[in-house]
């Protein structure tokens, strides 16, 4: 594709050296095209753009130091529409703003990796790559702008994508949630949430106990009469009486023991029962937080325990941070954010290629 030319006769007139001698006279030898076009534009106050563009032409490639250029010629105009020494970009964006190259700077700085360049007719500015390098570029902005403002400003749901939770630390999490949960339940609560039935063991355990406390007043009421007998007995004639109340206190002891014995397994039954009815709701509710805390996501840590969305993430979380970004990059509108201007992106084709075009200021 081929320039739109403004220059359709090269041939040089007497205006052109006797601009070039004023030029070689104020700005000695120099190639910087902005400082040469400011020169004519400004100094001179030369508004033909045709004009300046010979001239500027002309004072980089035919520069006589003596500001004698008598004699010029038109061939030294011939070349002036060759562009070999553009980048295609710079050549696209020519292209596109019809004007030639010359006329167009490229800066000495990138805008997130793409060239820009400065359109020396009404000193706007541009950025300019095709699709990869403007891809390249969406991706350099947001990392940029997540590295600048956090993830603060973006909602829960756009990253939901880009983060999973730390199973580990979930887990740990909602042990503890649990926990406190079970710490504030009573035993009874425990077992009836639990559906563990309490009543059988405690039915035994008072029947043993009213047993033991049966034995006892019976032993208590031996030894009183034993000790009646004891205080009676002249030459030995309660002896019999004594054996039989000592025989029947053994015994009883015996079952004491036994009952005892009875009364601790039935106790630990019941421990053993709390123990396992804590164990499973503890298990119960560990898997209830989980569920819960998964199915709201960083909802849960940001309302339900005070966290800021980065703290969530950071604390909680795997961050997919390059998903993210390339995410933005690719659904956001390149224009409204590569283009400070106006919010457009125009396009460009040249040399087989689209190039697209960003206009900053």
């Amino acid at each position: 594709m081929k320039l739109s030319k403004l220059i359709l006769e090269n041939t040089i007139q007497p205006i052109h050296k006797r601009v070039l001698r004023a030029m070689t006279i104020s700005l000695g030898e120099t190639d910087d095209v902005s400082e040469i076009w400011a020169f004519l534009t400004k100094d001179l106050n030369i508004s033909d753009t045709k004009l300046k563009s010979e001239l500027t032409h002309l004072f980089i490639n035919s520069f006589r130091e003596d500001g004698n250029y008598a004699d010029l010629s038109d061939s030294e105009l011939e070349n002036i529409d060759d562009y070999s020494n553009y980048d295609n970009e710079h050549i696209a964006l020519s292209i596109s703003l019809n004007l030639p190259p010359s006329l167009i700077i490229e800066e000495p700085y990138s805008h997130y990796g793409l060239n820009v360049y400065k359109d020396l007719e009404d000193d706007s500015v541009y950025a300019v790559g095709d699709d990869y390098k403007s891809n390249r570029a969406m991706e350099e902005y947001y990392d940029g702008w997540i590295d600048d403002n956090g993830i603060e400003n973006l909602n829960s749901w756009d990253l939901e994508d880009f983060i999973e939770l730390d199973y580990y630390v979930l887990d740990e999490l909602a042990t503890q949630e649990a926990q406190i949960m079970i710490d504030n339940l009573d035993d009874d609560d425990i077992l009836s949430e639990s559906g563990y039935d309490k009543d059988e063991i405690t039915d035994e355990i008072e029947s043993i106990e009213a047993r033991i406390e049966e034995i006892t007043d019976e032993i208590s009421d031996l030894d009183n009469e034993m000790s009646v007998l004891e205080d009676d007995n002249e030459e030995g004639e309660n002896d019999s009486d004594i054996d039989s109340i000592s025989i029947k206190i053994r015994e009883l002891n015996s079952d004491l023991e036994d009952l005892e014995r009875q009364l601790e397994n039935e106790q630990s039954r019941l421990d053993s029962l709390l123990d396992d009815a804590k164990e499973e709701l503890l298990d119960k509710y560990t898997e209830d937080k989980k569920e819960e805390i998964e199915n709201e996501g960083l909802d849960y840590f940001i309302h339900n325990m005070g966290y800021t969305m980065s703290q969530a993430i950071d604390s909680f979380y795997s961050f997919d941070k390059s998903g993210l970004i390339t995410y933005l990059a690719e659904n956001e509108d390149r224009g409204n954010t590569l283009s400070y201007y106006d919010g457009y992106e125009r396009d460009q084709d040249y040399d087989g290629k689209t190039y697209y075009i960003y206009q900053m200021e």
